[in-house]
């Protein structure tokens, strides 16, 4: 359940700092946020299920090592997401001057 979470939050998190591109008065706070979580998830992610692990042995390790490269690329798509938003915003921010 704790990988579930691990996994979840940080893409919630970018999910919803992408909606709130445009809504939010402050250029930088959703960069923030999505920074913000994607390296807590990252590190709970390193602290809490790789490095037990990879104490143990070596196959546990190749294992949980690769299922930890499936999140990362799990991330990635609303972190891409949360890119392109971000230059389209700033794309039209910059026409209508």
């Amino acid at each position: 359940m704790t990988l579930f979470w691990i996994a979840s939050l940080p893409f919630i998190a970018v999910f919803i700092a992408a909606l709130a591109i445009g809504r939010s008065k402050s250029f930088w706070l959703p960069i923030a946020v999505a920074v913000f979580s994607l390296a807590a998830g990252a590190l709970c992610l390193h602290t809490i299920v790789v490095a037990p692990t990879c104490v143990t042995g070596e196959s546990e390790c190749l294992g949980v090592t690769a299922i930890a490269y499936l999140i990362a690329a799990f991330w990635c798509a609303p972190s891409i997401g949360f890119g392109l938003r971000r230059y389209s915003h700033v794309r039209f921010g910059f026409r209508r001057r």
